[in-house]
């Protein structure tokens, strides 16, 4: 099958039998992953796709109702994520998480929580992923990935994370946080 836009990210679904992929048509697709079929496709966003996740919904908050059973994320350079649930057949509802910039999107491992950079001038947001509600903000990170407790996330900083950006030889520190007690657990200085 022939494919005329760039893919920006892939990601394979949990159970092995999907993938998806965010291009720059701006257009998320879900592939069947043993004959290349296009299963479905998620249209929203008004710029570029940047990233898509994957995850299954394990943990739903009392009062809220998964209609589906697993989720996607794609972040775009309209300045948006959004959070698509899907189905085998591929019907979704949108809950759009704003960020100020496109980055990476990634889920905690029960898929109750989403972050979101934003490059390194811009926020992380770690929000709950069934509401959208910010939970979390960190300024210039570029990465990010969430301990498989969920209760714990480290980041990648560019410049030092007490003094901000620096100006020269990049330079990236790694910050762990609790994300229950939102304290700073520890700073790794790093380098280019």
């Amino acid at each position: 099958m022939l494919f005329r836009s760039n893919f920006m990210s892939i990601a394979m679904a949990p159970d092995g039998r999907r993938f998806a992929t965010a291009s720059e048509d701006t257009v998320a697709r879900i592939w069947d992953a043993n004959t290349g079929q296009r299963i479905a496709a998620f249209r929203g966003h008004g710029g570029p796709l940047t990233e898509v996740a994957f995850v299954w919904q394990r943990s739903v908050p009392r009062g809220v109702r998964a209609r589906h059973d697993c989720q996607l994320a794609t972040a775009s350079r309209d300045g948006t994520v959004r959070l698509w649930e899907t189905d085998l057949a591929g019907s979704c509802g949108v809950l759009a998480i704003g960020c100020e910039r496109h980055g990476r999107v990634g889920f905690s491992p029960d898929g109750s929580l989403v972050f979101v950079t934003a490059g390194e001038d811009g926020p992380t947001h770690v929000c709950d992923a069934w509401t959208g509600r910010r939970l979390a903000r960190v300024e210039s990170a570029l990465a990010a990935a969430f301990h498989p407790d969920g209760q714990r996330i480290v980041f990648k900083m560019y410049g030092d994370a007490d003094a901000g950006p620096r100006v020269g030889p990049a330079r990236f520190t790694y910050v762990i946080h609790d994300l229950v007690t939102a304290e700073r657990l520890a700073t790794i200085p790093g380098s280019a």
